[in-house]
C-alpha cells in the first residue's frame, strides 16, 4: 500500500511561504512575500554574498 502523506518528508523543514510569514515586516506593516524568500534561496542577496540554505524535496524547495 502506498502512503500519500508527504508530511513525514517535510518534518523539520519550512517552505518559503512559512518562512515569509515568520519574518518581521520592515516597511509600514507589509510582509515579505514568498517570492522574495525564493529569490534569497536561489539568487542570494547583497549581490550574491548571502544565500538562504535550502534543499529540494521532490518538487518543493525547503
Amino acid at each position: 500500500m502506498i502512503d500519500h502523506s508527504a508530511s513525514f518528508e517535510l518534518e523539520g523543514f519550512l517552505t518559503p511561504d512559512q518562512i515569509a510569514s515568520r519574518i518581521p515586516s520592515r516597511i509600514r506593516g507589509r510582509k515579505v512575500s514568498a517570492a522574495t524568500v525564493r529569490r534569497w534561496q536561489l539568487v542570494g542577496l547583497r549581490n550574491g554574498q548571502v544565500f538562504l540554505n535550502s534543499t529540494k524535496i521532490g518538487s518543493i524547495r525547503c
